[in-house]
């Protein structure tokens, strides 16, 4: 496996180069889980990789506490000078005790040679996590508490005479404190820029492009930047997050180096109508983002000192305490998601969030409960059901008997009147006929679209026992379709149709312990749901399940059993099985290596219209691999990524620079062959389309 040391793009083994900024390609080692480091710390799990190396969850075997391991990468490794200076640098970085950054504990050697440091392992997801579930500004408060503690541990940092020189959201992890409130923690301090006699500018690892200041941009020696290169990150960062933009947006090195030393940016007022009232937001961001250091605040501090004259202004409050259900809805497009439309919520490229692990639970004694309760409600349901089909054929009866000019008419209007009209006037007493009816309810099949109703038919077919009521009674409960969302009552009516072997029911229970929205998290609770599932043939659960797989989250990690799990998924259609089984394939994780065949399945999911299975065959359709190279077919690939409503608009203004960059090599004949190849396209698959 190689990755782009700046983009963090991951590529197979044969690759060389960045299809995206031409950066050359590091490999990156990985230990298995159960691997024993210097006969003291045992991984547990891989929970990240980036330019500088793989990250593993580990546990300290004697003192059986768990700790992060960050392990550099090969190429870094291999130079004398770096590990010295890193060496160096992890010596000064043991000195900075702030809760706001992440704390190193230790730094050794593995057994085969590769460096690595133990920090704090911090429960919690990224800043840049958390900004691609919002799609959008965050809430003001909470936006100016995480710059706050950003600039808390910044403050603490610059003290001791360390600039970060790379702060941008991947960099800031974020924990909870008591009261439920965001605790930023800044990674990677004294790591970034180890480099000797390197400038910010002539190395990847020491400048991002949306969050260089442009001092750096301009070549400054590393020696010479101080904490005011991390301030102008800082209000890039502040920006994103109350803007829910960049301040600039650039294709190429060049364009990101022009705009961060000539444009002014627009006040993050103009992309969020909540600002318009708190001009002194505006004023502040934007002086952290001035052209000139001398501009900015002279230091953290005083940064500090004018966000405390904001907030005394403003009198938030309360409003900074994080409101964890709704993080939890936020969250879903990190963790799995049970489409078989793309599945974009799961790639193997990003890393999954770590959520928090509940305590185990007495799940058997749970489940025998269930079933007492279940069975003793089925005892009275049975009598009065009895009951009520006793009182129905007595009408039944009784109306056959009124053989009057009005039950003639009336008759007559019920026979002519259309299906959806008699189904308005008499709801069915079976449990399957009461749920069939709230399925057209709800999709307005033959009657008028009715939520409310159909939550009500659920609710009457579920209280009868009947799992597929119970079943779709939990997902209005869970959408807040008819019914007030509630995920504790929807998890609780997925518990019973589950306990009935309801597949669909138990794929859901899989993704109410993962994400923890209705239940405590638990990730290997959520495996034994899914796989239940998944046994019955739920291609859906069966995607899930190799997601587990795959990340090692609720269980030891198996790339083998991951692709086998994918494969039954991706052969029922699943699009995202497809895209994930086409990139073991290419990269031969958990399968031989094959590319042929790795084209195949990312054309399956492509033509469910997966954008990342699209974007891959614009990188094989421009390199060649597994298919003969083809200008026009990477053209066609990369237009479809583009306008597929998954990709992000970051995403999308990436594929405007490929396809500028494709067009350019193309002549006009190929460009219109391109289009005709998209059009054709779209006719064939309408249903997907976008």
């Amino acid at each position: 496996m190689k990755q782009c040391p700046i983009c963090d793009t991951n590529y197979p083994d044969e690759h060389t180069t960045c299809t995206t900024d031409g950066a050359v390609l590091i490999e990156i080692r990985e230990w298995a889980p159960g691997t024993m480091v210097r006969g003291k710390y045992r991984v547990l799990a891989r929970v990240g990789k980036g330019g500088m190396g793989v990250v593993y969850k580990a546990t300290h075997i004697v003192f059986e506490e768990v700790w992060a391991l960050k392990v550099m990468a090969a190429h870094l490794a291999a130079d004398p000078k770096f590990v010295r200076r890193f060496r160096q640098e992890a010596q000064v970085t043991r000195k900075l005790q702030h809760i706001n950054t992440v704390r190193v504990q230790d730094f050794d050697q593995a057994e085969d040679g590769s460096p690595f440091i133990v920090m704090d392992y911090i429960e919690g997801v990224s800043l840049r996590q958390l900004l691609q579930a919002t799609k959008g500004p965050l809430p003001i408060a909470r936006a100016l508490w995480i710059a706050r503690g950003m600039a808390e541990g910044l403050n603490a940092a610059h003290s001791l005479g360390m600039v970060h020189r790379d702060i941008k959201p991947e960099n800031i992890l974020l924990a909870r404190d008591s009261e439920g409130r965001d605790v930023p923690k800044i990674l990677d301090f004294g790591i970034v820029a180890m480099r000797e006699g390197s400038t910010s500018l002539s190395q990847g690892l020491l400048l991002t492009a949306a969050y260089g200041s442009p001092e750096q941009w301009r070549g400054m020696k590393a020696a010479d930047l101080d904490g005011r290169a991390d301030l102008y990150a800082l209000g890039v960062s502040l920006y994103e997050m109350l803007a829910g933009r960049l301040p600039f947006h650039a294709h190429t090195d060049a364009g990101w180096m022009h705009a961060h030393l000539e444009e002014t940016p627009p006040p993050p007022s103009q992309f969020n109508a909540e600002l318009t009232q708190l001009p002194a937001i505006d004023e502040l961001v934007l002086k952290l983002l001035a052209k000139e250091r001398d501009n900015r605040p002279k230091d953290a501090q005083a940064f500090l000192g004018e966000l405390n004259l904001l907030d005394a202004q403003l009198s938030w409050g309360q409003a900074t305490i994080v409101n964890r259900r709704k993080d939890a809805e936020l969250m879903q497009t990190i963790q799995s998601r049970p489409t078989a439309e793309g599945g974009k919520g799961i790639t193997t490229h990003p890393e999954a969030a770590q959520v928090p692990q509940a305590p185990p639970k007495d799940v058997v004694a749970e489940k025998q409960k269930a079933e007492a309760e279940a069975r003793a409600k089925a005892d009275a349901q049975a009598k009065a059901k009895a009951a009520e089909e006793a009182e129905r054929a007595r009408r039944e009866r009784q109306a056959r008997s009124k053989k009057t000019l009005i039950g003639v008419a009336t008759g007559i209007v019920l026979i002519a009147g259309s299906l959806g009209a008699w189904l308005v006037l008499r709801t069915p007493s079976n449990p399957a006929a009461i749920v069939e009816l709230g399925i057209k309810y709800e999709k307005g099949d033959g009657v008028s679209k009715d939520l409310t109703k159909a939550a009500e038919l659920y609710r009457q077919a579920a209280e009868k026992g009947d799992a597929a009521g119970q079943f779709h009674l939990g997902t209005m409960y869970r959408d807040g379709d008819g019914v007030a969302k509630d995920p504790a009552k929807a998890a609780d009516w997925f518990t019973k149709s589950a306990l009935q072997n309801n597949s669909d029911a138990e794929n859901e229970l899989g993704m109410v312990y993962q994400r923890g929205n209705g239940r405590p998290a638990d990730a290997a609770e959520a495996v034994d749901w899914y796989r239940k599932s998944a046994e019955q043939g739920n291609p859906v659960a069966e995607y899930n399940l190799g997601w587990m797989y795959d990340t090692g989250t609720g269980v030891l990690q198996d790339a083998t059993a991951a692709a086998n799990w994918f494969r039954k998924a991706a052969e029922q259609g699943n699009a995202a099985a497809q895209f994930n089984l086409g990139w073991k394939y290419h990269a031969g994780n958990g399968v031989p290596k094959d590319t042929t065949i790795a084209v195949n399945w990312y054309r399956k999911a492509a033509d469910q219209n997966n954008s990342m299975a699209q974007s891959e065959l614009y990188y094989l359709y421009v390199d060649g691999s597994g298919v003969t190279k083809d200008l026009v077919e990477a053209y066609k690939w990369a237009s479809l990524a583009k306008v597929n409503t998954d990709t992000s608009p970051r995403d999308a203004s990436d594929f405007d620079g490929k396809l500028t960059q494709l067009e350019s090599q193309m002549t006009s004949a190929q460009i219109d062959e391109g289009e005709s190849r998209i059009n054709r396209w779209k006719v064939e698959h309408r249903s997907t389309a976008k």
